[in-house]
């Protein structure tokens, strides 16, 4: 009778994360036609939205791209189409939300940290302006689903490093992340056997992705072009405010000149600004139920005590490499840098809140069962 009232309280769980995704998609959908201007040209093409009047600066990563131009090939209008596919992008996460927490932390850290996910009004909002900021979160937290399985398995390592070349596809930082993520996990197992799994995987990453920097480097005579002149453009909008008549005057900057060519002293400053700001309003602003915020700390709190893996850990290494940027005006209305840049690292909080959730509850069962043992004499 138990086991039939948890399973029943577990789907009910379930019903409520879709009704709750359902609800957000559908006010998303009418409330938004889907990216236009720039945005939209940045789907239909290669390079150009990126460089303005500028001409083009690279390649933009490819993964996003394909599926848009997919539809828009069988005559679906790119607003729609890109829309159709950040929206789709952003159900299959929450779905893989879900089956990730479950599998891994149990029934109720999956339903809260899935509908934590799936009521959050800023991830709906970026999806419908089309795939290039959902994408690279989904293909992550797959390649990570995979990576826990901790299957020394060629099929499983094979799958791992697929989703980590797509999510690197879809925004190159992810390779880094991806890359630190495999440490990690090596490191936290300290077996010759993840070592291997993370080395392995590490190399097939890096190998499969090449094609990308090596179509940059023979146009435009860089493998990094557009993420280097992006870089540039950054340096130059913190120092010289949003509103910038040539934002990629200097040329290319590459990522250490980026974070430490101002000297250790300002380039620490600027980390620890940026850091500062991304705690106190980034991350803050993307919580629309502050509740998220409350969960996520006390689960975060619950694996280091558990020291349960590396997990607990990811999300610092989604949330310092943008410290290096949060600190920039990038806005000309309000200071600060857009959300988007702090959604993977919030995608982090919400699965915190799940599990920090389920072990309240843990905690509050123990608590509470001497008392009905008392009363049962």
């Amino acid at each position: 009778m138990e086991l039939d009232l948890h399973k029943k309280i577990a789907e009910l769980n379930i019903m409520l994360v879709f009704m709750v995704l359902a609800m957000n998609v559908s006010v998303g959908w009418r409330s938004s036609p889907g990216p236009a201007g720039g945005a939209a040209a940045s789907y239909s093409g290669y390079g150009w939205a990126y460089g303005r009047t500028t001409g083009a600066i690279g390649y933009r990563e490819p993964v996003p791209v394909l599926p848009v131009r997919l539809l828009q090939s069988a005559g679906v209008p790119v607003p729609l189409a890109a829309k159709i596919t950040g929206l789709a992008a952003f159900a299959v996460l929450v779905l893989l939300t879900l089956v990730f927490l479950r599998k891994r932390y149990g029934a109720v850290a999956g339903a809260m940290g899935a509908m934590f996910l799936a009521a959050n009004p800023y991830f709906c909002y970026y999806a419908v302006r089309g795939p290039a900021e959902i994408f690279p979160i989904l293909f992550f937290v797959a390649f990570w689903y995979f990576v826990e399985r901790n299957d020394p398995g060629l099929k499983n390592m094979a799958a791992a490093a697929i989703c980590a070349v797509l999510a690197a596809l879809s925004k190159l930082i992810f390779l880094f992340y991806v890359l630190a993520a495999l440490a990690l996990w090596a490191l936290y197992g300290r077996s010759a056997r993840r070592l291997r799994f993370a080395s392995y995987c590490a190399l097939l990453s890096c190998i499969l992705i090449l094609p990308y920097p090596a179509a940059q480097s023979y146009v435009f005579g860089r493998p990094l072009s557009l993420q280097e002149n992006l870089l540039r453009q950054w340096r130059n909008t913190a120092l010289e405010g949003p509103i910038l008549e040539a934002p990629f005057s200097g040329g290319p900057l590459g990522p250490a000149q980026f974070m430490f060519g101002e000297g250790f002293r300002a380039s620490a400053a600027r980390f620890v600004s940026g850091l500062k700001k991304a705690f106190l309003s980034g991350l803050p602003e993307l919580a629309f139920y502050k509740i998220e915020l409350f969960f996520g700390l006390l689960g975060l709190v619950f694996l280091l005590m558990e020291n349960s893996g590396p997990f607990a850990y990811l999300f610092f290494v989604f949330i310092l490499p943008t410290a290096f940027i949060a600190s920039a005006r990038q806005l000309a209305v309000g200071e600060g840098i857009e959300s988007r840049f702090y959604l993977a690292a919030f995608w982090f909080v919400c699965a915190y809140a799940g599990l920090g959730f389920q072990r309240l509850l843990d905690v509050l069962k123990q608590f509470l069962a001497p008392v009905r043992t008392d009363r049962s004499f």
